[in-house]
């Protein structure tokens, strides 16, 4: 603004100081001086306006202190004497119509640029759902029309459903059912992220959780310490997601309003390789395939309720975990696990087995929160003794 009030006031000085009459005889004035209001195009509308309205009454001020007004014009050929004010009426339209451009280019840049914001907000909205179906590596290649067809090694299936569910959602209202499973994926899907895990779907109250896809491709090897440190600790997340969701469905008090029996979850883990892609071209769907995706399922319906089974396959991962789990055998009845065809031919068969942990805390977060020990082992014990009286040290020293 300042290098244009400055010019406003130069050029009647330069005038004079040539001992020219400030006159509409100078058509340089005009041509320079559009030229050069019509370069802050590039401003915004506003600023534009102040630009113009300074350089303009900067202008005339100076010339009429200079006494250039008063003189009058230079006669043109045919001898006829313009006035001054057609140099200033050109000016000001000149100024007008740099002004109405300005601000047409910037409403349609404004428009642009909310349009543009909206759509980018969309396309973040939309990112969101699809990262919450399936994971971001594979929306990426989504988005590049890559086709998604991944051979996942070493991965870690938690296959669970709601004991006594189909009596409670029989004997409920359809909006009942609908609240108490919301109320229960909320949480758990809340657990699922923040423990680094990935959960494949729901179908009614079964609900299906696998360790990090991303993590299964980037180490294929599973016998490398980097492959063994991701399945340990994924299956500690797990276990420890599988403890949640059993505590957190008995804390809610749900129960089957005909028998009065408290429903309860009923979950199985299993470890191996599944092939998992996207199917549908209009609704799209992450999911897995194999037999050790049936193994895991099948798992979760020999389970019991209110506990966790595991596969053979995972009891070879529990040793590092052996001081936080215990592992029970089941009875030779219960334990066998068969992945079988539809002619009756056995494709994939383990043994299942009871994971309990050795000690629990009661009302987590609570105030009176407790310590449980789960067995009669002698090492249970000195381990409940152990966290009972480091509590009570804790107790004594804020009290």
């Amino acid at each position: 603004i300042g290098a244009y009030v400055a010019y406003g006031a130069l050029v009647p000085v330069a005038q004079v100081a040539k001992s020219e009459k400030f006159a509409a005889s100078s058509s340089a004035l005009l041509i320079f001086s559009a030229a050069l209001v019509s370069s802050a195009g590039g401003v915004r509308f506003v600023e534009l306006c102040i630009v113009c309205t300074s350089w303009f009454a900067v202008w005339n001020v100076a010339g009429a202190a200079l006494g250039g007004f008063l003189l009058p014009g230079e006669p043109t050929p045919d001898g006829r004497h313009p006035g001054l004010h057609t140099l200033i009426l050109l000016i000001f339209f000149t100024l007008v119509a740099v002004a109405y451009a300005s601000y047409t280019a910037e409403f349609a840049k404004r428009r642009n640029y909310i349009l543009l914001d909206r759509m980018h907000t969309q396309m973040l909205r939309t990112d969101e759902l699809l990262v919450g179906m399936m994971p971001s590596s594979v929306v990426a290649k989504l988005k590049q029309e890559v086709k998604v067809a991944d051979d996942l090694h070493g991965v870690l299936l938690l296959y669970s459903d709601i004991k006594g569910f189909t009596a409670f959602s029989n004997a409920s209202t359809p909006n009942e059912v609908m609240g108490m499973l919301k109320a229960l994926y909320d949480d758990f899907d809340a657990a699922v992220d923040r423990r680094g895990l990935f959960k494949v779907q729901t179908i009614g109250d079964a609900y299906i959780v696998m360790s990090s896809p991303e993590e299964a491709a980037q180490v294929r090897d599973q016998r490398t310490s980097a492959g063994q440190a991701r399945v340990q600790e994924s299956l500690r997340e797990m276990l420890a997601l599988a403890f949640d969701m059993v505590e957190h469905i008995r804390s809610q008090g749900f129960r089957n309003r005909t028998t009065g029996e408290p429903l309860r979850m009923r979950i199985g883990i299993h470890y191996g390789r599944v092939t998992a892609g996207v199917l549908g071209a209009k609704k799209f769907r992450y999911d897995i395939f194999g037999t050790d995706a049936l193994m895991g399922n099948k798992l979760e319906s020999a389970g019991i309720p209110g506990g966790v089974v595991i596969s053979e396959e995972v009891r070879a991962l529990m040793r590092p975990l052996e001081n936080a789990y215990r592992v029970v055998d089941r009875p030779a009845e219960d334990a066998e696990v068969r992945v079988t065809t539809d002619t009756g031919d056995v494709l994939a068969s383990t043994t299942s087995y009871v994971v309990e942990p050795r000690f629990r805390m009661e009302n987590p977060g609570g105030a009176a929160s407790s310590v449980v020990a789960d067995g009669d082992e002698g090492t249970d014990d000195l381990v409940a003794d152990t966290v009972v009286a480091a509590v009570g040290t804790v107790t004594e020293a804020f009290t």
